[in-house]
């Protein structure tokens, strides 16, 4: 694959030879280099990271928020520029999504008016090299760097880094994606 800074298991997974990443190939609004960041469908529109609710509660203001498993969501806010300038946004919360795609950050309700928007991010928790959305991709898991359950022939685990580039020497990523949501 060619390196561009994109992940080769998005490219692999939506086929995206023929894509121009600062395209918007499905009108979602997410040019391609977005979709291929926060790990959604580049052919989809509805495949998106967004906000999908609100609701003012006791504890503060609680945004729903929907996004790809293995993926850093973070809720920002930032007070309304009525002069123009460009807001400073503020974290409000952050959560790996692991489970359930759907979460909910509540941000405290401490200033008169805000505006809010997310970031969805890459991380590897388990510091092997493949950021945790490709681990759930290809059946790994992103909580633990040998997952695969393979040792060498000294018997010690082998990394699913390593594993994975193992099996890309006989295998090619596109077969390894099939595999892995095959067996999921």
């Amino acid at each position: 694959m060619v390196e561009n800074g994109i992940s080769d298991v998005w490219e692999a997974l939506h086929q995206t030879d023929a894509f121009t990443l600062d395209f918007d190939s499905d009108g979602d609004g997410l040019p391609n280099r977005s979709e291929a960041m926060a790990g959604t469908d580049p052919r989809n529109a509805q495949s998106v990271p967004r906000i999908s609710g609100f609701l003012m509660t006791t504890n503060g203001f609680a945004v729903s928020m929907r996004g790809p498993l293995g993926k850093r969501l973070q809720l920002q806010s930032a007070e309304p520029n009525v002069d123009g300038t460009i807001p400073v946004w503020t974290p409000e919360g952050a959560i790996v999504t692991r489970t359930n795609a759907d979460v909910v950050l509540i941000a405290p309700a401490d200033r008169p008016s805000k505006i809010f928007r997310m970031s969805v991010s890459d991380v590897d928790t388990d510091g092997d090299g493949l950021n945790d959305w490709e681990e759930y991709q290809l059946g790994l898991s992103p909580l633990s760097a040998t997952s695969n359950g393979r040792a060498n022939v000294d018997g010690s685990a082998v990394s699913d880094l390593a594993y994975i580039t193992s099996r890309l020497a006989t295998q090619n990523l596109a077969s390894l994606l099939t595999t892995a949501s095959t067996s999921q």
